[in-house]
């Protein structure tokens, strides 16, 4: 009999699915450059090579697209049963980026210096080897999970333990397990069938049922934490070589990034923590936003200056207005924004919550909220280490008092630095929305927070600038 230790509970599925889908990402990049070549080579003769840098920079960009695009489409996951519906997937995401190397091409009229037949070649080939490399992939999961192949017995057959067995259905194919039975004390369970699983009433008939078809693994479910039951348990099946698994019922609490580990050899469970706990996820976040950063400042400085201007001659007052927000583990900092008001605009109504029938804002001050241009002086603050490019957008501290008792979970989104924009921002969860809603969003962006995830978020802040109606 071995007892896992509850650092082994950690949810395997899922770590597994993130190395399926890197591994997913790393033979897309690979399929792209190789077949990018394959088509160059076949073209050009080898007086054309190394390759001319205009196909290379096409490929670079075909690369950075799509690590963005793809999870929209959802085909960084190996397909599931619909593999006609995957396929399509595939096709739609491969076509998208091609399509806008494409009007990236026209529009800097760069399209006169690559070759129709190297694109047509190419957009065909990476199909064919981003859709192979899928296939080899659920292939060697396939085996893998046949050749670990386990059967378990889940003491309790209440909502955690048919939530377990959902979720192992579910798994396939990175994880091959079967539910043999449930073994339930409660009488109203006893003798039927739970997710199609019959369910054994008397807990001492475990070790023989064990032995009989050969179990390999015992999860125990928490409606048995009383210690005097589980030593029951433990004393029943000290003679049979299974691994038990006691599974704790804290997932009916909304937990944010929960994790397990050991501290002086004893077990201890984070039910919430910040990615940026991590050093290695800290590090990542301040090297993508000082770069970002400094990339848009340069880049929007003639933008920044002629808004300045316009501000000046517009309004009388400064052209920047600061405010202090609530950010990182609840830190005050003052963030800046291109002034959109009169100054000395709330000295006689105190704060307000921004409206759509905003009437405060100047006429360019409209115009600088309908766009978020007025956000860019932000970039400061990110170069200052106060706010990150992505991220919960910041509140002032009279509004987190007003809204932490009324909404679950608000003070959450201040476990990661505030953001210029979000997840909820590129969802249309900006301005005078449901704020609950936002909160929402900001807690997932949290949970499964990442580089990957950063940079859609920007890609899709482009658009959402130009179409989302509820900035003001």
């Amino acid at each position: 009999m071995y007892i896992s230790k509850i650092s082994d509970q950690v949810p395997i599925v899922d770590s597994m699915a993130k190395k399926n889908i890197f591994f997913v990402q790393l033979f897309d990049i690979l399929s792209i450059i190789f077949s990018a070549i394959i088509a160059y080579t076949s073209y050009f003769s080898f007086e054309e090579w190394p390759i001319h840098v205009n196909y290379i920079v096409a490929i670079v960009l075909s690369v950075l697209l799509t690590i963005i695009i793809f999870p929209l489409f959802k085909v960084n996951q190996l397909y599931g049963n619909d593999l006609f519906s995957y396929i399509h997937r595939l096709f739609l995401a491969w076509l998208t980026v091609i399509a806008i190397l494409i009007i990236i091409a026209f529009s800097l009229k760069l399209s006169a210096h690559f070759s129709r037949k190297w694109l047509f070649s190419w957009t065909f080939l990476s199909f064919l080897l981003l859709f192979g490399t899928r296939l080899i992939l659920h292939y060697i999961i396939y085996l893998a999970a046949k050749d670990n192949f386990k059967k378990i017995v889940i003491v309790g057959a209440q909502e955690l333990g048919q939530t377990l067995v959902q979720r192992i259905r579910s798994a396939k194919p990175y994880l091959n397990i079967d539910v043999l039975a449930f073994f339930d004390d409660n009488d109203t369970l006893k003798n039927k069938a739970v997710e199609n699983i019959h369910v054994n009433g008397n807990i001492l008939n475990l070790s023989r049922f064990i032995r009989e078809n050969e179990i390999d693994e015992v999860w125990v479910t928490p409606q048995y934490i009383d210690q005097a039951y589980l030593e029951k348990i433990l004393h029943n099946l000290r003679y049979n070589l299974v691994t038990i698994r006691f599974i704790p019922n804290i997932f009916s609490f909304h937990l944010i990034n929960y994790s397990v580990s050991q501290f002086l050899g004893l077990p201890v469970i984070s039910l919430t923590e910040s990615p940026m706990t991590n050093e290695v996820n800290r590090a990542l976040k301040a090297i993508e936003d000082k770069v970002l950063a400094s990339l848009i400042l340069l880049a929007l400085s003639p933008l920044m200056l002629m808004i300045s201007i316009g501000i000046k001659l517009s309004s009388a007052g400064p052209i920047f207005y600061r405010q202090e927000r609530m950010g990182w583990n609840g830190k005050l900092f003052m963030m800046l924004k291109f002034r959109t008001m009169p100054i000395d605009v709330e000295k006689e109504t105190g704060p307000v919550w921004a409206k759509m029938s905003e009437t405060r804002a100047t006429r360019l001050g409209h115009l600088l909220r309908r766009t978020s241009l007025d956000e860019l002086p932000q970039l400061w603050n990110v170069l200052r280490g106060e706010m990150s490019i992505v991220g919960p957008r910041p509140e002032r501290p009279y509004f987190v008092e007003k809204f932490k008792e009324d909404i679950p979970d608000y003070m959450q989104k201040h476990l990661v630095k505030a953001g210029i924009t979000g997840w909820a921002q590129v969802n249309g969860w900006r301005g005078n929305t449901d704020l609950r809603k936002r909160i929402e969003h900001d807690i997932y962006y949290i949970e499964h927070w990442s580089v990957w995830f950063d940079l859609k978020i920007i890609f899709l802040t482009i658009f959402k600038i130009l179409f989302d109606k509820n900035a003001y």
